[in-house]
């Protein structure tokens, strides 16, 4: 059977204007994209913003440690009688001037302690006011880093006369080796408050852990961090 001339002029028309339609939608794919003209609006499509119950609700604390050894000094000695002990004991406290110790037997000691510092952020301080959400950046701004906890290794740590390092000291009672081990970690935590490389240690954890858990949930938007006791955003890791 034989195909009318017009039906075929037709198909031939069909294909052709196919063709044509291809090529354009293969242009507009790999054509560069145009500059907006002046004037133009342009608009952004905002991201789902960052709320703070989902940041505690998947991270209470990020913390840091690190260990300490610093000497403590003291000094033990065979006390005089006290002022309660009788008219004799006042007497001798009188005569020799009224001081503590009976003479020649104060020793120096040192206790080396040995801790391990806890430094860390509390998310659960985190208000809705420290996270500020744009349509595609959030900033936040974190408490600060804090010393959580201050843990005394007993097994390490060594107590000793200043006098004759190379002697252990034993004669050290129960009372005076709590006021040490006392005064031993208000020194410790004063350190670590101190030690700007603990906190900057603590300030980039935070960075790296809410990164991945944020990245995670909000892919694509912009997290910037800052913290309370510094407004300035980490260096990228």
């Amino acid at each position: 059977m034989r195909i009318k001339p017009f039906t075929a002029i037709m198909r031939y028309i069909v294909a052709a204007i196919m063709v044509v339609l291809a090529l354009y939608g293969l242009y507009s794919l790999l054509r560069p994209q145009q500059p907006a003209e002046p004037g133009q609006k342009i608009e952004a499509v905002a991201l789902s913003p960052i709320s703070r119950s989902e940041i505690t609700r998947q991270l209470r604390l990020i913390t840091v440690e690190r260990q300490y050894t610093i000497p403590v000094v003291g000094r033990s000695y065979k006390p005089l009688p006290g002022p309660r002990s009788g008219v004799l004991g006042q007497v001798v406290r009188d005569i020799l001037g009224n001081r503590d110790a009976v003479p020649g037997t104060t020793t120096n000691i040192v206790y080396e302690m040995v801790t391990t510092v806890t430094v860390g952020i509390d998310l659960g301080r985190l208000t809705d006011a420290d996270i500020v959400n744009g349509d595609t950046v959030t900033t936040l701004t974190l408490p600060a880093p804090e010393v959580m906890t201050v843990e005394q290794d007993t097994v390490n740590s060594r107590i000793y006369s200043k006098d004759s390092p190379t002697l252990p000291y034993l004669d050290n009672s129960a009372a005076l080796l709590q006021e040490l081990q006392r005064k031993g970690k208000i020194k410790h935590r004063e350190e670590a408050a101190a030690d700007e490389q603990l906190m900057a240690r603590a300030r980039q954890q935070a960075r790296e852990a809410l990164g991945a858990l944020l990245e995670k949930v909000h892919p694509g938007r912009d997290v910037r961090i800052l913290f309370h006791d510094a407004k300035k955003s980490l260096p990228p890791g």
